[in-house]
């Protein structure tokens, strides 16, 4: 039986680089998704943090109406009649 070193075999040699070629085509190709599904969550999570922050103000600001609303200025007592009593 014959065995061949990696030095001995130059068509071992070619294999090998064409296996590592493909591999690296692979992996380049894998990080190339990851690298666009990435970009695709940070525009995703930047546009949901964007809404929060307006949310937080149309809220900040409905609570301030309804703060004045429950208690009418010039009125602290809340049993007062009104005025066509």
């Amino acid at each position: 039986m014959l065995e061949f070193s990696r030095s001995q075999s130059p068509a071992g040699n070619d294999h090998n680089e064409n296996t590592m070629t493909d591999r690296t085509t692979e992996l380049e190709i894998k990080v190339a998704h990851l690298e666009q599904s990435m970009q695709e969550l940070s525009d995703t999570v930047y546009a949901q943090q964007t809404n929060i922050d307006t949310l937080t103000r149309i809220c900040e600001v409905l609570r301030q109406r309804i703060m004045t609303i429950e208690t009418p200025a010039g009125s602290a007592d809340g049993d007062e009649k009104p005025p066509h009593y």
